[in-house]
């Protein structure tokens, strides 16, 4: 018997005769009822239906807002590096203007001090070269700033947030590599299968070749040493900070 010659009774029955009068499983028959709004003795199929249309009506409005919102990040996310961009190409520009202005001062003083006072002249253009290169960065990383919190300052609070939020995840990037290489050339490559003895963390032990040196003295003839040179293995754990030779 097919489910739709019981329309008329179905409200007098409870799922499981409905499934056993069709011959269909009762999660069959519950799927039936919601969807297409009918209930029975012992299930609600019509307010299933109206809960399920609301979910679907919901999950569509959180999805559009989701959409928005990447819409929108995005945009900011691309404002703001335009800003980083901008605000590097005005660095730029300063730092060029202002190496430029220097250059013509260094390059005056330079040819007029030769030519004034000959080699006497050498010690103290060295020390005015070094000057004027460390006023250069100086003055060049002053109006970087400058440069820098004025664009901020023009900025939207949000689209300022996410400068600021991107700028610190680059230094945190950039320190994070540099730690990580500063790692690598002190106690060499980690290895994820050793284990180390000490704190019994796995994956976090470094090792490297290395050169041991060790000293004794010569008896009875005092003050003199032999000192021994040997290869050794240098291992390194991150997680306890122990360093040991093996």
């Amino acid at each position: 018997m097919d489910i739709k010659d019981l329309e008329h009774e179905i409200k007098q029955l409870t799922v499981a005769e409905i499934a056993a009068k069709t011959e269909k499983s009762e999660r069959y028959i519950k799927t039936y009822l919601t969807r297409n709004g009918v209930s029975c003795l012992d299930y609600d199929g019509e307010a299933k239906k109206a809960a399920s249309i609301q979910r679907l009506a919901y999950e569509e409005q959180r999805a559009t807002t989701q959409r928005e919102t990447s819409k929108a990040e995005k945009r900011s996310g691309q404002t703001a590096a335009s800003a980083m961009i901008a605000n590097e190409k005005e660095s730029d520009s300063l730092f060029t203007t202002v190496s430029a202005l220097y250059g013509l001062v260094w390059f005056g003083l330079t040819m007029w001090g030769f030519s004034a006072n000959g080699a006497a002249f050498f010690l103290f253009w060295l020390l005015m070269s070094f000057g004027f290169f460390m006023a250069s960065m100086m003055t060049w990383s002053s109006l970087s700033d400058s440069a820098e919190k004025n664009r901020l300052n023009r900025m939207p609070s949000s689209e300022r947030d996410l400068y600021t939020a991107r700028k610190d995840a680059i230094r945190a990037a950039q320190n994070e590599i540099l730690a990580r290489h500063s790692a690598i050339d002190r106690y060499g490559l980690s290895n994820a299968n050793l284990v180390c003895p000490h704190c019994q963390t796995k994956g976090s032990v470094r090792s490297k070749s290395a050169e041991e040196i060790t000293s004794t003295k010569v008896v009875p003839i005092i003050g003199n040493n032999i000192k021994a040179r040997k290869k050794v293995t240098q291992m390194h754990c991150d997680n306890c900070d122990t360093t040991w030779n093996v």
